[in-house]
């Protein structure tokens, strides 16, 4: 497995999104051991950081009663989730996307970890390289809250066809509760089961960290899905971004958006609701870009006998 995952990750270039490949150690290879070397991040897991800032979480949604005129001249109420900043000046500063604190998360974050992972997910697809495995269990987080798309050992670069098949043997475990209708029904992946497992991601973060389908069995998760029940909106969820995760959870692919039709609505999203947040959070990739460069650069020029990283 991790010499697969090697030979998938020298095929993807370094993008700040996506976890960057160093070497692999091979000095030992005839004997079956294979080392892979990947930059350091500071932060650890997603999920963990989640579930970790459930205590301290800044909610930055409120709940607003909203009247429905259903055309015959009755009125129903509804409530929705509706963001602060909408009642916020734009001039004041209370939109929490503080990249220097993980000892606590806002609903900025949440969205940012959302467009990060969607931006790395598109540039896996353009290799074209299908993850197959994609959850905030695999996701890293640096201390400054930029998210890398990690664990590319279920990953596959294709070039002629657009999906393909996994072998299931006994030392493979698959991902039921993030795994699309088609991979569980005949072990088939494409960039679009990728975008089902991208909506359980979005499920997860606004969720911190819960457990999808928590209500159901690990045996009874698979009927659960192919009779067409989806996770429900989770509590500090925005009514767009469930509208988002539910596009990715569409029962045929050719329904769901691709990966570039997500970060284009997560833009479109952010800037509508706070324009702040998705400015910082294009400066923060920016930085991480030249950071990478400086790294890609690095590691051309480093031998074996030399590798000490550069500074950033």
């Amino acid at each position: 497995m991790i010499a697969e995952e090697l030979k998938v990750m020298c095929a993807i270039d370094k993008h700040p999104n996506v976890l960057a490949l160093i070497g692999g150690v091979t000095a030992n290879i005839r004997k079956g051991q294979l080392l892979i070397v990947t930059e350091y991040i500071d932060g650890g897991e997603l999920r963990e950081l989640l579930i970790k800032c459930k205590s301290t979480f800044i909610n930055e949604l409120f709940e607003e009663e909203e009247t429905l005129n259903n055309g015959y001249m009755v009125q129903n109420s509804v409530m929705k989730k509706k963001y602060k900043s909408e009642r916020i000046p734009p001039d004041t500063d209370e939109q929490l996307l503080d990249p220097n604190n993980l000892n606590s998360l806002s609903t900025s974050d949440l969205c940012s970890f959302a467009l990060q992972i969607a931006n790395g997910m598109e540039f896996l697809a353009s290799v074209p390289c299908v993850h197959r495995d994609l959850a905030c269990r695999n996701i890293l987080v640096t201390k400054t809250k930029v998210v890398r798309v990690a664990d590319f050992g279920l990953a596959k670069k294709h070039l002629n066809k657009t999906y393909y098949r996994l072998k299931v043997t006994k030392d493979v475990q698959i991902p039921v509760r993030w795994m699309a209708p088609e991979s569980l029904e005949n072990y088939m992946y494409t960039q679009k089961s990728d975008v089902w497992s991208f909506g359980i991601c979005l499920y997860e973060i606004f969720s911190l960290g819960n457990l999808p389908y928590a209500n159901i069995l690990d045996n009874h998760v698979v009927d659960h899905i192919m009779q067409g029940h989806r996770n429900p909106q989770p509590k500090y969820c925005h009514g767009a971004i469930y509208k988002l995760m539910k596009l990715c959870w569409q029962h045929s692919p050719t329904e769901r958006p691709s990966f570039s039709e997500c970060v284009q609505y997560l833009k479109c999203h952010i800037n509508t609701n706070s324009a702040e947040v998705l400015s910082r959070v294009n400066r923060m990739l920016h930085m991480e870009s030249e950071k990478q460069e400086k790294f890609k650069d690095w590691i051309l020029k480093s031998g074996p006998e030399n590798l000490v990283p550069p500074r950033t």
